[in-house]
């Protein structure tokens, strides 16, 4: 993301944006879990025995993490 006019410059106003670092790192890792990181979750709560479910989360990250869609520079 780049940085413009209105994002905070640093950690301090930053995490003052979001109320606290911990609120900062709470809103980042849900918003990782609903988009790119949740397909971990997924696959356990569908799968009903431990094999199935590693294989199905292997599939879904080499899915993710190879689509071009993937933003490797962030």
């Amino acid at each position: 993301m780049p940085v413009s006019d209105g994002f905070p410059r640093s950690a301090q106003s930053l995490y003052a944006a979001f109320g606290s670092k911990d609120a900062l790192y709470l809103e980042a890792m849900e918003l990782y879990r609903t988009t790119v990181g949740g397909f971990g979750a997924k696959a356990m709560a569908e799968k009903k025995d431990a094999v199935s479910a590693v294989a199905r989360l292997i599939h879904d990250a080499a899915l993710v993490f190879s689509s071009s869609d993937y933003n490797r520079d962030a």
